[in-house]
């Protein structure tokens, strides 16, 4: 007869390593919004047998922490990884990524840049009376760069 032999072994999974970081434009003027055009890039390890990977980063959602001067660009979600050269024949299941790389904030909202102009006007010439009062000039002034929404007045005094 002929011995029974019982499967014991197991095949795990490879444990792929991403390293991603935040790139592109990182940095902007302040327009009033959370919106960046940066983007998310990386690398892939420990494919085994000539099998290489890319990252995939669809599932990263990048913004600022919130819209005023000073805030950096935060990244939420997933990424994940691509086939880039299968040579062994894996399928899904034979690779899995040990953990979520740490995407570190980076970038910055600066300050809008902002044009003023003042005019006196009105009386500019008196008699002299011992003071330094001008009662009938005026001043006239404008600020300029404001985003929409965004009241800013000079303030001459």
């Amino acid at each position: 007869a002929q011995p029974t032999i019982n499967n014991t072994g197991s095949i795990t999974a490879a444990q792929l390593t991403a390293l991603a970081s935040i790139g592109g434009t990182t940095s902007r003027a302040y327009n009033g919004d959370t919106t960046t055009a940066a983007s998310v890039s990386g690398s892939v390890s420990g494919g085994v047998g000539g099998d290489t990977f890319t990252l995939d980063a669809g599932g990263v959602s990048l913004a600022y922490t919130n819209q005023h001067v000073g805030a950096t660009i935060a990244a939420s979600g997933t990424v994940a990884f691509a086939e880039n050269a299968n040579v062994t024949g894996w399928v899904a299941g034979d690779y899995e990524l040990i953990a979520q790389p740490t995407i570190n904030n980076t970038g910055s909202i600066t300050a809008a840049q902002l044009t003023a102009t003042a005019s006196i006007g009105g009386t500019t010439s008196k008699t002299y009376d011992g003071t330094t009062a001008a009662p009938g000039a005026t001043i006239d002034s404008s600020v300029n760069g404001a985003i929409a929404g965004d009241t800013i007045n000079l303030d001459i005094n």
